[in-house]
């Protein structure tokens, strides 16, 4: 009844359209010019050829990244991957003498190109968004030196991952069996979850240890990654670096301010969690690793796809019949690719492309993680969905600001059927458990970071000299904000900053919080047919909206203290039922 496997044939049949694709791609890059500012028509003329040349690139570029990602050791796919990223420089280098000059325009001569072509006005907002950059935009001459040093500029983050990926090893510590087991970034999550103390204790401090061994290394290549952010905002008339990275997703800093503040005001809520945490794990010393400890000794949940795809839909009833019938006609008809094989790629995700279905990743086994995952990335299938069917090619992108929203609601509501409609108390303190750590981690967590971050960049500002000392400092004093007088904050714990990768990201990290607060938000409410359907009707924007008029077509004001508010009186709830629960027989 249900597919699944994909059928890449259907994006590329076979080696020899994919050669005819490539290259009548190439043929049509190497034909762009600069000639497209004479008039209104010759702009109108390239804007369209670039939206084909990019609509059939973005879908040849899905097409390898699926096949390779299907067999990460075929080579073949390798190669064709790495082909068409040579195609998408070759696009970048061909094109990047559009915005400067475009910028370098004034406004008379850009009105008249409206004049002088009407079709023009379908690109009058995506214009616009360039504009917007006109002040904080260099002379051409200074703007294009500027773009050559784009791969120096991005080098400190990525010197950070080889340090951190390649080079730095933890040794072995000894695992729930007392098997010696290497130490690994990538496992240490797994040891920070085991039901047994010391275990929890030895992963974190060894890795934190090892950190702290390179701390002067990676404290010299944050700060001058965030130096590199200090001369560009210098040079392009911001006034804060905070300033620049808001500006891109078309907001201001008072979203940021807004999370912060009501954050700040709830602390009691995260206190709180931690007591909880610690008198049902009966522990005298309650530290920052145990935070993580499982509160469930078992769960029984265990599913097989045709199982999972069926309790993912009913789950999503709150959605509406057509949300559901698009989806369940998705499954039935190669949007996912389901169970694990040899050399395919971990994790999950959702992808696709304009021209092509929205393609859905899993590595499903039948656990309750693994419905969990199908309900989150079925939310970004379906916004995908909705996005390209409502709207032109060049708007149907929607931001990273809001991108997480409607996965995340699909999985909140997964996981409040799930607690609805399971009868074993131990299974219900597991998806409590989930779901309060997912709180933790994301509201409060997260937004932890973007203090750190934007207290570095203010130091920064200030000129003070970003030591890892002073870091380390600043850091373990944030964590005493966050984790109060219940959870003994080892010293190691100044060094976990180290470890964080997201501070390489320009100040992405307070997005998962707002996320998770809006998805909180429409789930609260998304039994009420009215809004319900403003919800639907924001999935369909894309990008012709910014994301705070995105938000608000459902009525979420992100500024709004309510908004942050309502996912922590949720977190507060799911607290009491969990105290609720293990009080009774």
């Amino acid at each position: 009844m249900y597919t699944t496997k994909w059928d890449l044939s259907e994006l590329c049949p076979n080696e020899n359209e994919f050669s005819i694709e490539y290259s009548l791609l190439a043929f049509r890059i190497n034909d762009i010019n600069e000639d497209c500012f004479t008039n209104g028509k010759k702009l109108y003329a390239f804007l369209y050829t670039d939206d084909e040349i990019l609509m059939y690139l973005e879908k040849l570029y899905t097409y390898v990244s699926l096949a390779y990602d299907l067999d990460t050791s075929n080579n073949k796919a390798l190669m064709f991957r790495e082909r068409v990223d040579e195609l998408f420089q070759a696009y970048t280098r061909q094109v990047a003498f559009f915005e400067p000059k475009f910028l370098s325009l004034d406004k008379k001569t850009i009105d008249k190109f409206y004049e002088q072509c009407p079709k023009l006005s379908k690109y009058k907002l995506f214009l616009d968004r360039i504009y917007r950059y006109k002040e904080h935009t260099l002379e051409e001459k200074y703007e294009r030196l500027l773009s050559r040093f784009s791969s120096v500029f991005d080098r400190n983050g990525k010197t950070y991952h080889i340090l951190t990926d390649s080079d730095l090893t933890f040794g072995k510590i000894s695992d729930d069996n007392g098997k010696k087991v290497e130490l690994t970034d990538s496992n240490y999550q797994l040891f920070l979850q085991s039901s047994n103390q010391l275990v929890r204790k030895n992963a974190f401090l060894t890795l934190h240890k090892t950190y702290a061994k390179f701390g002067n290394t990676i404290a010299s290549l944050y700060y001058s990654h965030i130096n590199e952010l200090k001369v560009i905002s210098e040079l392009k008339n911001f006034h804060t670096i905070l300033d620049m990275v808001v500006f891109d997703d078309e907001l201001d800093s008072s979203v940021y301010k807004n999370l912060v503040s009501v954050v700040n005001k709830r602390m009691d809520v995260i206190y709180n969690y931690f007591k909880i945490k610690k008198d049902y794990l009966k522990l005298f010393d309650f530290h920052v690793y145990d935070t993580y400890a499982p509160l469930a000794k078992t769960n029984s949940f265990k599913y097989s796809y045709e199982e999972a795809v069926k309790i993912v839909l009913e789950a999503l009833k709150p959605l509406g019949k057509r949300y559901l019938n698009v989806l369940e006609d998705g499954y039935k008809n190669g949007w996912v690719d389901v169970y694990p094989s040899r050399a395919k790629r971990s994790g999950a995700y959702s992808s696709g492309s304009y021209l092509t279905k929205p393609y859905m990743l899993l590595n499903f086994e039948g656990t309750y993680t693994d419905v969990s995952t199908l309900a989150h990335e079925s939310g970004h299938s379906m916004h995908t969905y909705y996005s390209n069917k409502n709207n032109s090619y060049r708007y149907a992108s929607y931001r990273i600001f809001v991108a997480e929203v409607a996965s995340t609601v699909n999985e909140l509501l997964f996981a409040n059927y799930m607690l609805e409609n399971t009868d074993k108390k131990e299974d219900k303190i597991y998806i409590l458990d989930k779901l309060m750590n997912l709180y933790k981690s994301t509201i409060y967590r997260q937004t932890m970071f973007a203090e750190f971050e934007e207290t570095a960049y203010d130091l920064a500002e200030k000129d003070v000299p970003l030591t890892n000392e002073l870091l380390s400092d600043k850091y373990y004093e944030l964590n005493k904000k966050y984790f109060g007088k219940d959870v003994k904050l080892d010293k190691e714990l100044r060094y976990e900053w180290l470890r964080i990768p997201h501070f390489y990201y320009r100040f992405y990290v307070y997005k998962y919080a707002t996320g998770l607060s809006c998805a909180t938000y429409i789930v609260k409410n998304i039994n009420n047919k009215e809004f319900r359907n403003k919800y639907l009707e924001m999935l369909k924007v894309g990008d012709t909206k910014n994301p705070f008029d995105t938000l608000m077509i459902a009525g979420i004001d992100i500024t709004d203290p309510s908004v942050i508010d309502s996912a922590i009186d949720y977190f507060e709830e799911i607290q009491e039922e969990f105290k609720k629960l293990i009080s009774s027989k």
